[in-house]
């Protein structure tokens, strides 16, 4: 390759980087391009190895598609964008992104990935039809409350290590808020993830009339519960107690105890 001088070379890699980011390329030759032209501007000469790399980019140029896969990866950006317009479809648009750079880049797909590409198409095209909205009914609806508010009883690691959960609960958040729409999914997914509390509400240690005993002013007291098992906004589930005092006091069930 013949020599060039660090101007034509800084030229061509602006142009290359250009190309790069119109083909809608994020990944590693349109960060090194954009390194190199930085330190080019600053006057800094890029080392053998990255000239011979810079160089070898520029004569290859943009990756090139077939009219088949150009197809193809206009209708994967279009339901990226779709989802990412979507609300809490952020997973959704990454993998579409992903997927809309394999197709870039030529590398195709397995039989599982072009599985879900179709998936999430068939999706795009549900939701624009309105065939994925869940009518709710009132029990369903108090139920998705209830199921909130079990979830903000999880501690804040056990969330953040659950990000598809947490987009689940934000998209029923924003349903409960009247500003917004669910799907079966939403609702199945999140019965299942909240199970185990879900058996616990639903098999309450206490009821109402019923007694436990509990420490009061550092002595255990026997005390009456007043109302049946609820979930508060922050996930305890609780009963409210009539104390020897005579307060009503609100206490996590499992801070009772039904023997002295």
């Amino acid at each position: 390759m013949a020599r060039k001088s660090q101007a034509l070379r800084l030229n061509q890699a602006k142009s290359l980087h250009a190309e790069y980011v119109t083909a809608g390329f994020t990944d590693n030759p349109v960060s090194f391009l954009a390194d190199m032209i930085t330190r080019m501007n600053r006057g800094k000469y890029p080392t053998k190895r990255q000239r011979e790399w810079l160089d070898n980019l520029i004569e290859s140029g943009v990756p090139k598609i077939s009219e088949e896969d150009n197809t193809k990866l206009t209708t994967v950006l279009n339901t990226a964008t779709f989802f990412s317009k979507a609300g809490n479809r952020s997973w959704e648009s990454n993998v579409l992104n992903d997927f809309a750079n394999r197709i870039r880049k030529g590398w195709g797909f397995s039989d599982k990935q072009e599985a879900l590409l179709q998936k999430l198409l068939a999706k795009k095209e549900s939701e624009e039809n309105g065939e994925h909205i869940l009518i709710v009914t009132d029990e369903m609806e108090k139920e998705l409350k209830i199921l909130v508010n079990l979830y903000n009883g999880y501690s804040s690691l056990w969330r953040q290590e659950r990000p598809g959960l947490r987009s689940v609960v934000d998209a029923v958040r924003q349903y409960l808020s009247d500003d917004g729409v669910i799907e079966q999914y939403h609702y199945d997914r999140l019965r299942k993830a909240l199970a185990a509390k879900v058996k616990k509400l639903m098999n309450p240690r206490f009821v109402q009339n019923s007694h436990g005993f509990y420490n009061f002013d550092n002595e255990r007291c026997l005390i009456l519960c007043v109302a049946d098992t609820y979930v508060t906004p922050n996930g305890a589930i609780v009963n409210d107690w009539l104390l020897p005092s005579g307060e009503i006091k609100t206490i996590d069930q499992d801070r009772v105890s039904k023997r002295s």
